[in-house]
């Protein structure tokens, strides 16, 4: 039998306000009354089953969400970010504020996991690094903590197997990677344009989420990106929170980190473009950009930022690259997944959710450190669902 946890009444209240609801509006939209809904509250009461499900479903939040032991801190650093969202006040961010809610929910199961594993290690890196020392001093940081190059990712013939090399360096360090941008119960899709890339702090079990609806071409500079946001301790959502200075200027420095990364000056230097036309331009940066692994209007932004084509002229070159890449690409996810090796729909489940997860996972249940409906939560699938899945063959063997 499942021991299930005491509700704490901070909880319940924590849930309520993340979902800006009043007391009032909150036991209106439960059928009780608001006294009723305060005792709960305050612990006097103890609410049923069903009303825990009308709770979930008017909070946004999975059930489980409620049997924590304590409201969760690491809601605190994405509070601005959902405050940004909401104010745009469109159906896309709505989702996305599901979908950062969901995620964050997940994690606090894995945190707490987490604690009770002694053997697991803490990243001493994260929150060590500032923007004062430079973009090359934190590319330095991180190669070193990978034990992996720019040169060792440009060895893989394509950006899939270059992102599965990457992807399994950070779990082998204890970094969760997912494949996010969709919400399976609300048949919802979040486009590139709402967010690119997000992270959630933790020096335990930090997590990066990629939207797998971004270009292939920048998933590896994405992960880049929300690496260095690791590094300096402070979480971001990658291209959708730019209202405040800090967070704008905090977003540039994570970019030029990424793009220091895969696509330093010295490499630039080499890539002569000046006194060619706009197609030989074109071509040359699209053959570099195959082979360096990296989108074509990527190394163009790079190439106007190091000063070797002036402003105009990569205004001219990103709109003749953009009509091209609508005229020869059009990226299928599910092509993507294939290229990793996926053959099935379990496949592709499992590449979303990366296999340190899914390892970390099996571990926690069979130290029972997660239950199985805690297990099933921390993965997004049905608990009938969990031995499945855990049962199937990684992709990464399959590959």
């Amino acid at each position: 039998m499942i021991k299930i946890n005491k509700i704490n009444p901070k909880v319940m209240v924590w849930a309520r306000e993340t979902a800006a609801l009043s007391g009032d509006q909150a036991a209106q939209a439960l059928g009780i009354r608001a006294t009723y809904l305060a005792a709960i509250e305050r612990g006097d009461m103890n609410p049923t089953r069903d009303q825990l499900a009308r709770m979930a479903r008017s909070y946004e939040r999975p059930i489980l969400a409620f049997y924590i032991q304590e409201p969760p801190k690491s809601d605190e650093p994405l509070q601005d970010f959902r405050a940004s969202v909401s104010a745009r006040n469109t159906e896309q961010c709505q989702d996305f504020e599901v979908m950062l809610r969901d995620l964050q929910g997940r994690h606090n199961l894995i945190r707490s996991a987490s604690q009770h594993d002694q053997g697991r290690l803490h990243l001493d890196f994260v929150g060590t690094a500032c923007m004062k020392a430079g973009e090359r001093a934190l590319c330095s940081s991180i190669e070193t903590q990978l034990g992996l190059t720019r040169l060792d990712i440009r060895k893989n013939e394509t950006i899939a197997q270059a992102f599965k090399m990457l992807r399994q360096s950070l779990e082998r360090l204890g970094i969760f990677i997912l494949l996010s941008g969709h919400i399976a119960r609300f048949h919802a899709i979040l486009a590139a344009r709402i967010y690119r890339s997000f992270s959630i702090i933790d020096t335990a079990s930090p997590l990066i989420s990629i939207n797998e609806n971004i270009e292939m071409a920048d998933w590896l500079f994405a992960l880049i990106h929300e690496l260095a946001h690791l590094w300096l301790g402070e979480s971001g959502v990658g291209r959708l929170s730019l209202e405040d200075p800090h967070e704008e200027r905090l977003d540039r420095y994570c970019d030029n980190v990424a793009g220091e990364f895969l696509l330093p000056r010295s490499d630039l230097a080499n890539l002569d473009l000046k006194g060619q036309t706009t197609l030989l331009q074109r071509e040359r940066i699209l053959s570099a950009a195959a082979t360096w692994h990296i989108s074509p209007q990527r190394l163009a932004h790079r190439l106007e930022q190091a000063g070797l084509i002036a402003h105009e002229e990569w205004r001219h070159l990103d709109h003749c690259l953009d009509e091209w890449w609508r005229t020869h690409h059009r990226q299928n996810k599910w092509v993507a997944y294939e290229s990793l090796g996926a053959k099935t729909e379990s496949d592709i489940e499992r590449l979303r959710l990366g296999e340190g997860l899914l390892s970390f996972t099996q571990t926690a249940l069979d130290k029972r450190q997660l239950t199985p409906s805690e297990a099933a939560q921390v993965l997004a699938i049905k608990p009938r669902d969990l031995y499945r899945l855990l049962s199937a063959p990684s992709w990464g063997a399959q590959a």
